[in-house]
């Protein structure tokens, strides 16, 4: 077990992140003032009005959350704090930094690879998404693509096929300009010693 010593807080807890975090080296607490990271954790869709879209059918937001978590957000922003965004969360972080989001996306409710581009290694993720970020280049470096797995990807205007090309699916971002790291998938849902769950402790380490 990692030696807790510092502190993190989430506006909403949500399946296994606090195991997860725990394992990570850090305690929960209830203040934002008293942590070291916020985490912004997994749930149901964030309203496509935080990114300049009208509502996909497919959508289903939960707006009193987004509140909760916008006001987190900035809070986090104005002391400096270390993000850290899963799935829904990771959505969130790309929206409120400039970016937007594919409202449905195809076959990422499944287990699936990730490609590292800095490792130049493949490693499996938990998936459970229907949504995609699409983040602002100007200011978020991508680390991990799916590899060859979405095939439609749609918004409030769009709908295109694709056939699963390599790059055009983000998994690992990290926002640079707030210091946020923000993944698609679940890591709470895979083994300690799982490659994602391994990548993520040691970019905090390295850069959070």
């Amino acid at each position: 077990m990692t030696q807790t010593h510092k502190k993190w807080y989430t506006p909403q807890n949500f399946a296994s992140v606090p195991t997860l975090m725990a394992n990570y080296g850090y305690e929960q607490t209830q203040q934002i003032k008293e942590a070291s990271m916020v985490v912004f954790t997994g749930g149901a869709d964030i309203s496509p009005r935080l990114y300049g879209q009208k509502l996909h059918r497919t959508t289903s937001p939960w707006e009193e959350r987004d509140k909760l978590e916008v006001d987190a957000f900035h809070v986090a922003r104005d002391l400096g704090l270390p993000m850290f965004g899963i799935c829904r969360g990771a959505q969130l972080l790309c929206a409120l930094n400039g970016g937007s989001l594919w409202q449905n996306v195809s076959r990422h409710g499944i287990h699936h690879m990730i490609y590292d581009a800095c490792l130049e290694e493949m490693f499996s993720t938990s998936s459970c998404h229907h949504q995609m970020c699409r983040p602002n280049p100007e200011n978020t470096d991508i680390f991990g693509w799916a590899y060859k797995q979405t095939t439609i990807f749609q918004d409030d205007t769009t709908s295109i096929e694709s056939d699963g090309e390599f790059g055009t699916e983000p998994e690992l971002m990290y926002h640079k300009n707030i210091n946020a790291l923000a993944v698609q998938g679940h890591p709470e849902w895979m083994a300690p010693d799982s490659g994602m769950v391994k990548w993520i402790q040691n970019f905090m380490k390295e850069k959070m």
